[in-house]
């Protein structure tokens, strides 16, 4: 039996030595009994707990053991040699909270697998991205094997998928301007007459043979009101359409949902479009991009807007809709009493290059759809029963305290 073992052993070793992704052995036996612990006295709650506990995470750490390390890690770390490496994986592999977790809920779980990601940081200077796997036997957790991938090459090929898709939605935002031109000279114009009328009424108060500084005053201080409209008009526009990274932030839905209708209202006049806006009160802030999410909008609007023009001029309806749906997040909706999405296009429309309006590059819909899946819901339409379409899309409840996104 001895020799057995011991063969099993030479095998285990030769495997583990010479694999070409990087293998650790380590000892988290006494993490495993320190969280055995705390799960017996009757801790349910293992994220909570360690929230308010925090200094459990690195006293449990101290225990952990580094045992053993294949080439490929010694070659991935840049070290000179296995033992050169042991040396430094403390100060190489320090705990990390956000990447132990999943070892330390397994451990409270029973669970016999968890995995996670993190940064390497190399002896020569490099940042490497891995994603690491291991396997938990049973009852034990002093020999745990963790397997370690490179995926440096998939997070450039993300990086460089997100630049490109935020270059698209761009490029879109900015199609969406030139479609709003109209729009927007209608908003900018509109102080600005104003301005010219406060102004000749302000020099007339103060040109009279016994001036009026009072009126005046008035008429100027309306001068400054519809100047700072102006402004406003102008660095809505300029929100809109400039690129800048997503920033996930608190959203004021109706402030979002005003602004989207300041945009297409010009648009909607000209084809006698009656806009709505449909709210539910006492909505919490949505959590998201404000840019990126006045884009879906602005977008659904439009084309609602174009699907009832041509409707008879009394039928020409577009509801925007606000509430809280079931689960507790905010559900947006756009609505027209438009002629519908044909049945057989409904699976298509989210498709990138797919259009039913002539000249249209297909891009406004698949940019929307994958706009609303990074912020965690999911774009989707339907045709009402009472006629027309409605696109609808659930957007998470920005909870006080909560920060940017990562």
């Amino acid at each position: 039996m001895h020799a057995a073992e011991a063969r099993a052993e030479q095998l285990y070793r030769t495997h583990f030595d010479d694999a070409p992704i990087a293998m650790l052995q380590e000892d988290w036996s006494g993490v495993k009994a320190l969280v055995d612990q705390l799960v017996a006295s009757g801790v349910e709650d293992l994220e909570g707990y360690l929230k308010d506990h925090p200094d459990f995470f690195f006293e449990a750490r101290k225990t952990h053991v580094f045992l053993d390390a294949n080439r490929a890690t010694v070659a991935l770390f840049g070290a000179k040699d296995k033992a050169d490496f042991l040396a430094r994986a403390p100060t190489l592999l320090p705990g990390s909270p956000e990447s132990n977790i999943h070892v330390i809920r397994a451990f409270a779980k029973g669970h016999g697998f968890a995995q996670g990601e993190r940064i390497l940081h190399t002896m020569d200077g490099r940042k490497v991205p891995i994603l690491w796997q291991v396997n938990i036997p049973a009852g034990r957790a002093d020999r745990l094997v963790f397997l370690a991938t490179n995926v440096t090459s998939l997070k450039e090929a993300e990086e460089a998928l997100m630049t490109a898709q935020a270059e698209l939605a761009h490029a879109a935002r900015v199609a969406v301007l030139g479609e709003l031109a109209a729009s927007i000279t209608h908003e900018v114009n509109q102080p600005l007459g104003a301005i010219q009328l406060f102004a000749d009424t302000a020099l007339r108060w103060i040109d009279r043979p016994e001036p009026n500084l009072t009126r005046a005053r008035a008429s100027i201080g309306r001068i400054a009101r519809s100047a700072e409209q102006a402004s406003n008009v102008i660095r809505k526009m300029h929100q809109f359409v400039r690129k800048t990274p997503p920033e996930t932030t608190a959203l004021d839905v109706r402030e979002v949902l005003s602004d989207t209708l300041l945009l297409v209202e010009r648009a909607a006049a000209k084809h006698q479009v009656t806009l709505d806006l449909v709210i539910a009160p006492d909505l919490p802030p949505a959590r998201g991009d404000r840019v990126q999410l006045q884009q879906v909008l602005v977008n659904l609007t439009m084309n609602a807007i174009h699907s009832v023009a041509v409707q008879p001029a009394s039928e020409r309806e577009v509801r925007l809709r606000a509430e809280l749906d079931p689960e507790g997040r905010l559900r947006f909706s756009c609505e027209d009493t438009g002629p519908g999405v044909a049945p057989h296009h409904l699976p298509k429309i989210f498709e990138p290059f797919f259009s039913t309006r002539t000249g249209g590059l297909g891009l406004g819909l698949a940019i929307c759809r994958s706009i609303v899946e990074a912020h965690g819901g999911a774009l989707r339409a339907e045709n009402r029963s009472a006629g027309g379409a409605r696109f609808q899309f659930e957007l998470p409840v920005h909870e006080s305290g909560s920060g940017a996104a990562p």
